[in-house]
C-alpha cells in the first residue's frame, strides 16, 4: 500500500463450501505480521468477518486451471479489513497504534488463478492478483505519521495490491480426507 509492504509468518483460510457450489469464499487469517518500513514495525491484521469471494470461474487453458473474478465481502455492519502497525511491542500490547490502514470492500477487486492439485487429498492452489485496491489510512493527530502508514491523511488512495499464492485443502468430519476441486 503506497510503498508499504507488509508479510505475515503464517496465513490461514477458511470458510464453509457446499457441494457443486458456484462460488469460493474464504476468510482470511493472518499472524506475525510487521511493516517492512523503518526498523519494522509490528502489524496487527484487523479482521472483521471480510472475506474473498472468487466467483465466475473460467477455463483458462488446458488441464486444470481456472480464472475467477475476486470480490473483497465484509459483513457484520463491516465495511473493510486491514493494517493497524504499532511501533513497539508495549504499544501494541496497550493497543495504542501509530497508524491504521482499511481496504474497503467491493466487487472486482482483482482476480485469481486457480489450479486443481492431484493427490488422494486434492486442493486448490490460489494464486492472487489484487491491484488498484481502495484503502483509507488513519494516522495520529499531529504525528504527520503518514510516511510510514503509507498515504497522505485520511483520503482514499488506489494503490494497494495484494498477491501470492495459497494452497487450500477441504476439512470434513470423517478420518477420510475430504476432496477439494473446481470443475465445470
Amino acid at each position: 500500500m503506497h510503498g508499504t509492504e507488509i508479510a505475515c509468518g503464517e496465513l490461514t483460510f477458511s470458510g464453509e463450501i457446499a457441494a457443486a457450489s458456484k462460488l469460493l469464499e474464504v476468510l482470511p487469517e493472518h499472524s506475525d505480521c510487521t511493516a517492512k518500513v523503518a526498523t519494522g514495525l509490528i502489524a496487527d491484521f484487523y479482521q472483521e468477518t471480510c472475506a474473498y469471494v472468487l466467483h465466475d470461474l473460467k477455463r483458462s487453458g488446458r488441464g486444470a486451471r481456472w480464472g475467477a473474478t475476486v470480490d473483497i465481502r465484509c459483513g457484520g455492519g463491516y465495511d473493510a479489513t486491514g493494517w493497524d502497525l504499532y511501533e513497539t511491542t508495549a504499544k501494541y500490547h496497550e493497543a495504542r497504534s501509530l497508524c491504521q490502514t482499511r481496504v474497503l470492500e467491493g466487487p472486482d477487486a482483482g482476480s485469481a488463478e486457480l489450479r486443481n492439485l492431484g493427490g488422494p487429498r486434492g486442493g486448490i492452489e490460489i494464486r492472487w492478483h489484487l491491484h488498484d485496491l481502495d484503502y483509507r489510512v488513519y494516522t495520529l493527530e499531529g504525528f504527520g505519521a503518514s510516511l510510514l502508514c503509507g498515504s497522505p491523511g485520511n483520503g482514499v488512495a488506489k494503490d494497494a495490491a495484494y498477491t501470492g499464492a495459497a494452497t487450500i485443502f477441504a476439512t470434513g468430519t470423517g478420518e477420510e480426507p475430504v476432496a477439494l476441486q473446481v470443475s465445470g
